[in-house]
């Protein structure tokens, strides 16, 4: 049986997704399983998550207090804006 998922990326308030359209090579409204949070609250988009995936940010913590498993990406970046980084059982 094939499982289908959806990636639904929610930017930061302050780096949208108008930030990201002149790096980018592909427009997401073309991809099948994604979708770009635009307008709900971060209350709506963890109520639908299976699991988080996050680079450096409080988000993180809000999912957490849901009870949401996390994925933490690793950028390889010299400075840890992980603000869970002295829990790597959570991850």
């Amino acid at each position: 049986m094939s499982e289908k998922f959806m990636l639904k990326i929610r930017f930061h308030p302050e780096f949208g997704v108008a930030d990201l359209d002149s790096r980018r090579k592909k427009d997401l409204s073309e991809a099948p399983r994604i979708e770009v949070s635009i307008g709900s609250t971060l209350d709506d988009d963890l109520k639908e998550a299976d699991i988080c995936m996050y680079w450096g940010s409080t988000v993180a913590l809000e999912a957490l207090a849901h009870g949401i498993p996390l994925i933490h990406f690793d950028t390889g970046y010299p400075m840890n804006y992980d603000p869970l980084f002295r829990c790597p059982a959570l991850k």
